[in-house]
C-alpha cells in the first residue's frame, strides 16, 4: 500500500490499482468468456425482435418495407437490412449468424471503450470501467438478443474514440484515420436506433461552444460530419420519403407529447428514480437508496461531464428523453462507460480524506459491489440460456401459449383479415396475419377520445382475449376491451395451459357517442357453451388435464367450507339478543311494573335463509367448468 495520499485523486498509485494493471489481461480474458458462454444460438423473442426479422423477410421476399401488412414508420432500417443481408448470404434466416455478430460487436465495443477511456484517464480506470461494463447484466443481455442496441453502443463509442483521436491527431494520416471513425461510428450509431439523436444533440452542443469560444477545427470537422451522416440517412431511410427527418414513427411520437410534458415527467420520474438507474447499474431496485443511488451516479457524470464534455451530456439529454418519453433501462447501456466514469470519479472524489489502507479496501468494495450484483445476474442470465427446453422457461413460459396462438391464428384467420391482439408483433411474425396493437392501431400519437374511432377504421375481423392478456404490453387495449368497444361475437378456438388462456373469436367495434372512458366495464367473456369447453379440453395433455381435476377438487373443498361458514353466520345473526343484566329500579307507584314478553325457544330452529353469494359463486364455477 502507499505511505501517503498522491497529489491527485486520479494518479493513484497502491497495491489495489497496480494489481488491476498488472493482471489486465485475464481480467480481459474474463469478459469476453462471460460475454460468450450465454451464447446459446437461440432466438430470445420479443416485440422488436419481431419486427425487425419480419422486416428483413418481406426485403428478401421483395415487399419492401412492410410488416404485418403495413407499412413500417417505426424501426430503423440498420438492423432488418443487416438481417435481410445474412438471410441473402445463408439462404436461411437462422438467428445464430446475427447472434453471433452480436458477441462480436459486444467484444468489440468492450475494446474500444477500453482505448476510449484511456485517451483521457489513467489504466487502471480504463480496466475498471471496461469490466464493469462488460458484467454489466443489461449490456450482456443484448449481447444475446437480436436487438439494436449492441451495434448501436458500438457505434457510438467508435465515434466518441474518433472524437478524441481527432482532437490529439497532428499529422495527416492521423487526421483522415480519426475522420473516418468519426464518420463510421456515427452513421452506424444514426441507422440503428432513435436514441442516436442524444448522441447528434450532446455533439452539436458541444461543437458550438467549442467554435464560440476557441474557433476549435475539430468541431468544425465534427459538424460537417454530422451533416453529411443526417443527408445520407434521410436520402436512404426507407421509413420516409425525402429528407424528412420529423416524418418517422418516433419522431412523430415525439412530437405528439409536446403539449404534455409535465404530465409524462410525472409519470415517468418515480419510476425512473426510484427503480430503473439503480436497477440498470447494479441489477437490483435497491428499494430506498435508489434515489440516493440515482443522485450519485448522475453527480458522477456531472464530474465526467466537466472534464469531457460530450460524454456526460448524453446521460443528461438521454435522462431527460426517457422522462418524456419512456423508462426503458436498457437504454441507459448506451452511456453505461461514462455512467462506470462518473461512478469511479465520485467515489475517488468521496475518499480522499481516507488514509490508503481504508481508501483502497473502500474502492475494492464499493466497485466490487457492483460487479458482484451484475456477475449474479449473469450467472441466472447463463442458466437460462442453458437451461433444457429454453423457449418452455424463458420468461417463464410467457411465450408458449403466443405460440400455440399464433398457430391458431394462421389456421382459422383468413389472410386478408386484421386480428386485435397481445403482443400483437410476436403473433404477427409467427402466424404471418395481420395483428394490430394499440401502436400500430395510433394510439401513440393521437388523443385517448379518439381511440375505438381508430379501432373502428381499421375493420378488425377477430379479437384474441382475455383482456388481461393486454396488460403487460398494451394496457390502453386493455381498457378498451373491458369497456366494450371491441365485443367478442362467435367463438372461433381456444388455447389452453398452465400458465395463460388465449381464445380467438370473431370480433365487432362499437364507436360510442360519449367518451368511451366514462363507459361501465362489461361482463368478462367466458367460455361457457359446453362444445367451447369440450374443444379447450381436448387440447390439453393427460397431465394438464389430472392438474385441472386437481384443481377443481380443492375449489369445491373450498367451496363447501365457505358455504358452511356462510351458514354459521346466519345462524348466530338469527339469535336472540342476549338479556343485559338487570338492577333494581324504584318505579314510580303510578307505573306499573310489568314482566316482558318472553317466549321459549327450545327446540325451535333458525329459519331457512338463501345464501344468494354461494348460489352466485356456484354458478360463476359452473360456467368456468369447475363444477
Amino acid at each position: 500500500m502507499a505511505d501517503s495520499l498522491p497529489a491527485h485523486p486520479l494518479e493513484l498509485n497502491s497495491l489495489f490499482t497496480q494489481r488491476l494493471v498488472r493482471f489486465r489481461w485475464w481480467y480481459f480474458a474474463a469478459m469476453a468468456l462471460l460475454i460468450i458462454i450465454p451464447f446459446n444460438g437461440q432466438w430470445r423473442m420479443g416485440l422488436d425482435s419481431s419486427i425487425y426479422r419480419g422486416v428483413a423477410e418481406n426485403l428478401v421476399a421483395g415487399k419492401g418495407y412492410v410488416f404485418a401488412g403495413m407499412r413500417q414508420q417505426q424501426v430503423y432500417p440498420g438492423l432488418p437490412v443487416l438481417l435481410a443481408g445474412f438471410h441473402k448470404l445463408t439462404g436461411s434466416n437462422s438467428v445464430v449468424p446475427v447472434l453471433v455478430l452480436m458477441n462480436v460487436c459486444a467484444l468489440l465495443t468492450a475494446w474500444v471503450t477500453y482505448r476510449l477511456i484511456l485517451t483521457r484517464y489513467p489504466q487502471w480506470i480504463a480496466i475498471t470501467v471496461t469490466f464493469g461494463m462488460a458484467v454489466n447484466l443489461k449490456f450482456n443481455q443484448q449481447a444475446q438478443e437480436i436487438m439494436t442496441d449492441m451495434p448501436f453502443v458500438l457505434g457510438c463509442v467508435i465515434t466518441m474514440l474518433g472524437w478524441e483521436r481527432l482532437g490529439h491527431a497532428e499529422a495527416r494520416n492521423a487526421k483522415l484515420r480519426s475522420t473516418s471513425l468519426l464518420l463510421g461510428g456515427m452513421f452506424l450509431a444514426a441507422v440503428m436506433r432513435p436514441t442516436f439523436w442524444v448522441l447528434a444533440m450532446a455533439l452539436v452542443i458541444v461543437c458550438i461552444i467549442n467554435i464560440v469560444r476557441s474557433r476549435e477545427r475539430r468541431s468544425v470537422v465534427a459538424l460537417i460530419v454530422l451533416v453529411v451522416v443526417g443527408l445520407g440517412f434521410a436520402a436512404l431511410d426507407p421509413r420516409v420519403r425525402g429528407l424528412n427527418f420529423l416524418h418517422g414513427g418516433y419522431e412523430r411520437e415525439l412530437l405528439s407529447v409536446a403539449g404534455n410534458l409535465g404530465e409524462r415527467i410525472t409519470g415517468n420520474a418515480p419510476k425512473l428514480f426510484n427503480k430503473e438507474i439503480a436497477e440498470t447499474f447494479f441489477n437490483e431496485p435497491l428499494g430506498r437508496l435508489a434515489i440516493p443511488v440515482a443522485l450519485l451516479l448522475l453527480a458522477g457524470a456531472a464530474l465526467a461531464t466537466w472534464r469531457e464534455p460530450l460524454w456526460g451530456l448524453q446521460v443528461f439529454i438521454l435522462t431527460g428523453v426517457m422522462l418524456i418519453l419512456s423508462d426503458v433501462p436498457r437504454y441507459y447501456v448506451m452511456v453505461l462507460p461514462t455512467l462506470w466514469l462518473g461512478y469511479l470519479l465520485i467515489l475517488l472524489r468521496l475518499t480522499t480524506w481516507m488514509r490508503p489502507l481504508l481508501r483502497d479496501w473502500t474502492l475494492f468494495a464499493l466497485i466490487g459491489f457492483a460487479n458482484f450484483m451484475n456477475l449474479y445476474g449473469v450467472g441466472a442470465l447463463i442458466y437460462e440460456q442453458h437451461r433444457p427446453g429454453f423457449i418452455q422457461h424463458y420468461r417463464n413460459g410467457a411465450y408458449v401459449p403466443l405460440i400455440k396462438m399464433a398457430e391458431v391464428v394462421k389456421k382459422h384467420v383468413p389472410a386478408d383479415k386484421t386480428v386485435i391482439g397481445p403482443h400483437a408483433s410476436v403473433l404477427a411474425y409467427l402466424s404471418g396475419r395481420q395483428v394490430l396493437s394499440g401502436r400500430s392501431v395510433g394510439f401513440d400519437g393521437a388523443g385517448v377520445s379518439k381511440y375505438p374511432s381508430l379501432i373502428a377504421a381499421r375493420h378488425p375481423a377477430y379479437l384474441i382475449g382475455p383482456s388481461r392478456a393486454y396488460h403487460e404490453k398494451d394496457p390502453a387495449m386493455q381498457r378498451i376491451i373491458d369497456r366494450g368497444i371491441i365485443r367478442p361475437k362467435r367463438f372461433v378456438a381456444a388455447v389452453e395451459d398452465d400458465t395463460q388462456s388465449l381464445w380467438l373469436t370473431e370480433a365487432e367495434v362499437i364507436v360510442p357517442a360519449t367518451d368511451w372512458r366514462q363507459l361501465p366495464t362489461t361482463r368478462p367473456f367466458v367460455l361457457s357453451d359446453r362444445a367451447m369447453r369440450a374443444q379447450a379440453r381436448a387440447a390439453l395433455s393427460p397431465e394438464q388435464i389430472a392438474r385441472k381435476e386437481l384443481k377443481a377438487k380443492a375449489a369445491r373443498k373450498e367451496l363447501r367450507a365457505k358455504r358452511e361458514r356462510k351458514a354459521i353466520r346466519a345462524s348466530r345473526q338469527n339469535r336472540p339478543p342476549r338479556r343485559p343484566p338487570t338492577t333494581q329500579t324504584t318505579r314510580p307507584a303510578t307505573q306499573p311494573a310489568t314482566a316482558p314478553a318472553t317466549m321459549p325457544t327450545a327446540g325451535i330452529s333458525a329459519p331457512f335463509t338463501f345464501d344468494v353469494g354461494w348460489f352466485m359463486d356456484a354458478q360463476v364455477m359452473a360456467r368456468a367448468g369447475i363444477l
